[in-house]
């Protein structure tokens, strides 16, 4: 066993990672691969290796030529990640052995890999990251010309992995390094000037602009220079841009309250008129605002409503099911739009986008709670720093015309109620019929309890909505796309209504033997 130190954190690392053999399908994180590369102070056990990096770029090759589309050259990304380089490396050998052209792009971003495919550099792309996870998870992500593969091209994936064929007598494919960062930024910049600047086409737009960039020490640390600096924004502020696989200073979270509240401290301490916090691969982000008021989940979806509903008037913004009804009520009252709410997971809701699309609904947003957001004027791929371009543009525009005053702008929208979440493991084997079935019997056990409403075509688990005698708010419960848990989401307007309706909830759970509450009792118990 070799033994590693890392910044005062010991890791340890197997000299046979065989040893860490396992069913890769235990690795699928919905449409991604997530694993465990180093031990940590837990002692959780390594199970993404080199070895099964590099199985599954094998089927993800054959998967592809399965489907008819033509392979013949594939562009390797990776984030800052611990062990990233060994896993890319192991990639690349393994397609260079099947024949497959391959591209190294090294240190990059998700949404920089995107470019390279949709820019016809590369006919299909692999990821190395974990995104907002701890420092010793790292995975995949698969990506073809129609976008990132779903749960289903994975789990497909994921059989071939397991089960490989031999193919011998080919050619060895061809291997070149290919830097796209600066190719990515002049397209992000070019976006900023046509939307900012359009008529006198100034290659300085964002002057008089302060911004604070948070790369979380993962890759996207030179969107600073590369792309709001050289437009003349002052982004002297920006913490955290040097990548580090450790993370030193937060975990790549754009959700981390520790993240975020590093980054509204900085804001106001250098009077800056927006701040970006980008997770490690930079395919989401979130905000803190002039006067430091984060905006994330309700709020960043409100404050992206606005600025696309101003461009595309009566428009439908496509989010995730654990959005607030307050939302649904801004998005429709204020702003004139639709609310379409959808299954949780970024690739679902892009998905769902891209079908109401095509059905003739004007959607030209998708964006999950979490800060995963995708335009239809950027082919609605997963982009953290367009969704960023995006806002900062509306900003200075905003600045422009309004002498910098955007208190207006952030009190048209305040969601500030109070939400808890519960994440309830699930004692059975057969986690999805059971997760099923527990959200099914729950749903039933709702039908007669006074105040209470069960949401008719809630796409995700069961969603229901309380009166204010009987906790002035609204819960889901559904099933987890990362665990084998369940997860109960509440949010009133106050905590009295919290208790209220976790007391109700326990009630119902309490029925069922399959599902544990401990932790809804323990809050219970302690307020």
């Amino acid at each position: 066993m070799v033994v590693i130190w890392e910044k005062n954190r010991e890791i340890t690392v197997s000299n046979n990672l065989f040893e860490y053999k396992m069913d890769i399908k235990k690795l699928q994180n919905y449409s991604d691969i997530r694993g465990i590369v180093v031990t940590n102070e837990r002692n959780e056990e390594i199970n993404f290796t080199k070895e099964i990096a590099a199985k599954l770029a094998d089927a993800f090759t054959s998967w592809c030529g399965g489907k008819n589309k033509t392979i013949s050259k594939i562009a390797i990304g990776m984030d800052s990640r611990l062990l990233g380089e060994e896993l890319k490396k192991s990639t690349i050998e393994c397609l260079l052995n099947k024949g497959i052209d391959v591209i190294d792009c090294g240190l990059t971003i998700t949404p920089a890999l995107y470019y390279a495919i949709d820019t016809k550099i590369a006919d299909a792309g692999i990821m190395i990251t974990a995104s907002h996870l701890p420092y010793n998870r790292n995975g995949m992500k698969f990506i073809t010309r129609e976008g990132s593969i779903n749960y289903n091209g994975l789990n497909e994936i994921i059989e071939i992995a397991n089960n490989p064929g031999i193919i011998t007598g080919l050619q060895r494919g061809t291997f070149e390094i290919k830097e796209i960062n600066t190719p990515y930024s002049e397209k992000i910049k070019n976006f900023i000037i046509n939307q900012v600047s359009p008529e006198n086409n100034s290659h300085k737009p964002l002057e008089k602009l302060k911004i604070i960039i948070d790369a979380g020490n993962g890759a996207s640390g030179f969107v600073s220079d590369k792309i709001f600096s050289s437009l003349g924004a002052d982004t002297s502020g920006s913490i955290n841009l040097n990548p580090d696989g450790n993370f030193p200073d937060h975990e790549p979270n754009t959700e981390s309250e520790a993240a975020l509240e590093s980054l509204q401290k900085q804001v106001l301490e250098k009077k800056a008129d927006i701040g970006i916090l980008f997770d490690s691969d930079a395919d989401r982000c979130a905000f803190v605002s002039n006067n430091g008021k984060k905006l994330l989940h309700n709020n960043l979806i409100a404050l992206i409503s606005i600025i696309v509903l101003e461009e595309n008037p009566k428009a439908t913004i496509v989010t995730d099911s654990i959005t607030s009804d307050e939302l649904s009520s801004f998005i429709y009252k204020e702003l004139g739009g639709r609310h379409h709410k959808f299954r949780r997971g970024y690739k679902r809701v892009i998905n769902e986008a891209i079908r109401l699309n095509n059905e003739g609904i004007d959607c030209p947003l998708a964006i999950e709670t979490s800060g995963h957001a995708a335009f239809k004027e950027n082919n609605f791929i997963d982009d953290g720093v367009f969704l960023a371009a995006k806002v900062v543009s509306y900003l200075m525009k905003l600045k422009i015309k309004s002498n910098g005053a955007y208190e207006n702008l952030y009190n048209r929208f305040n969601y500030s109620k109070e939400s808890i979440q519960f994440r309830l493991k699930i004692k059975s084997e057969n986690i999805e019929t059971e997760s099923n079935r527990i959200i099914q019997t729950f749903k039933k056990f709702s039908e007669n309890v006074p105040g209470w409403k069960i949401v008719i075509n809630n796409f995700d688990g069961v969603r229901i909505t309380a009166d204010k005698c009987f906790g002035d708010g609204w819960l889901i419960l559904r099933l987890s796309i990362h665990e084998p848990v369940v997860v109960l989401h509440i949010e009133s307007g106050s905590k009295k209504g919290i208790s209220i309706l976790l007391t109700r909830v326990d009630k119902l759970l309490s029925k069922i033997s399959s599902v544990d509450i401990s932790s809804i009792k323990k809050y219970i118990a302690q307020n």
